[in-house]
């Protein structure tokens, strides 16, 4: 009866496990987990809160490895590297987790438009992965916003068209454009909707 309880107690104390100390046994959930209490207290460590994503990332976390890359963008807790930034957004990005896949878009969108090599919503065909010797790259830009637009998501589908519809670094498609517009304007997207009226397609 005494092992019973014993067992029964053992169960209890390990259930009662706190995050931290999951955490230091390697839990890659609740390191991640770890990692964003100490980015949320003002008072924490910002420092340690970075250790925290890393370890969770280097296990491979996806939301882990978004949050990294946004601490070496923005240089909290670490030295600023844009480099080193991207390699995390990329890692998260590649196991589908869709914030790391539109940070990716808006970063190649901004990138392309900063230069004066894009235009507004500017869009290509993929040809290769982040190449760290080019600072500009419409076709990463277009991937992404594929990726997003295939995805469901509906701002994406609604850039998207636009580019097929103004040939944008892409051959022009105004059929491809209208489906995507339409996609866009059944989950409810307001803009997407005004330009196919706009067209003379009531939607």
């Amino acid at each position: 009866m005494k092992i019973h309880h014993l067992i029964i107690f053992s169960f209890l104390l390990i259930g009662c496990e706190s995050v931290e100390e999951k955490a230091e046994k390697g839990d890659a959930d609740a390191q991640f987990q770890m990692g964003l209490e100490l980015l949320a207290d003002d008072s924490a460590s910002k420092a340690l809160a970075f250790k925290w994503f890393r370890k969770s990332a280097e296990q491979g976390h996806a939301e882990a490895q978004y949050s990294l890359g946004e601490l070496y963008y923005d240089g909290t807790g670490v030295a600023k590297d844009e480099e080193k930034a991207l390699d995390w957004f990329y890692a998260s990005a590649e196991q589908d987790y869709t914030e790391a896949q539109r940070r990716l878009y808006n970063y190649w969108y901004y990138q392309n438009t900063k230069s004066g090599t894009g235009v507004l919503h500017q869009a290509g065909i993929i040809t290769s992965r982040y190449r760290k010797d080019e600072q500009v790259d419409p076709d990463e830009e277009h991937y992404w916003l594929e990726v997003l637009a295939n995805k469901g998501l509906s701002d994406a589908q609604r850039l998207l068209a636009y580019n097929y519809m103004k040939g944008q670094n892409v051959t022009q498609d105004e059929a491809k454009a209208i489906e995507l517009y339409k996609k866009a304007a059944s989950s409810g997207d307001a803009e997407a909707i005004r330009i196919l009226n706009s067209m003379g397609i009531e939607f």
